[in-house]
């Protein structure tokens, strides 16, 4: 298990880091940016965290017929509190974002995800509050970068921005 978690931690931190690029990359495609980071805001990159973990569910669903809601649910807010308490720790230690700090704390948040999801994967629960917490976010991750809240994690540190800018976006 522990090779097969290391692998799946590798992969996801792969897609993860490419996907802050792909938005760019694809000449500032719609669909590429719903699911990759448009802007340097904190929510993108929670979303490029996002992307991978949800294909892992998936895979785990149909290759090795692995569905928790309670695990995945968890893991999901793993990941965005980590994301969060991390990031603005260390701005409040180094007083300014260190790049190679927060992409070793991209790692660390999808490591302790991964780590939840895998500690909860036994233990069953079918309550509806994991359906509910799963629900929303798939919602904020669809919807966050099109119709973003006027708050400071979905605010473009660069441009003061939220969201997409639909003077870039292309067809």
């Amino acid at each position: 298990m522990k090779k097969y978690f290391f692998s799946v931690l590798l992969v996801i931190s792969i897609i993860g880091t490419l996907l802050h690029f792909t938005y760019k990359l694809s000449n500032y495609n719609f669909l590429v940016g719903l699911f990759s980071a448009i802007n340097e805001s904190t929510w993108e990159h929670i979303k490029i965290g996002l992307t991978p973990l949800f294909l892992f569910y998936l895979w785990e669903y149909f290759k090795y017929q692995r569905f928790n809601i309670k695990s995945i649910a968890l893991s999901l807010v793993t990941f965005i509190s980590s994301v969060i308490i991390i990031f603005y720790s260390s701005l409040l230690i180094f007083q300014k974002p260190i790049t190679i700090i927060n992409i070793l704390l991209f790692y660390l948040s999808i490591f302790l995800a991964l780590l939840t999801y895998f500690k909860n994967l036994n233990k069953k629960s079918n309550n509806n509050i994991y359906y509910i917490i799963t629900l929303v976010i798939i919602l904020f991750y669809l919807l966050g970068s099109i119709y973003p809240p006027k708050m400071f994690l979905f605010k473009d540190p660069v441009t003061k921005t939220y969201g997409f800018s639909f003077n870039q976006v292309s067809k």
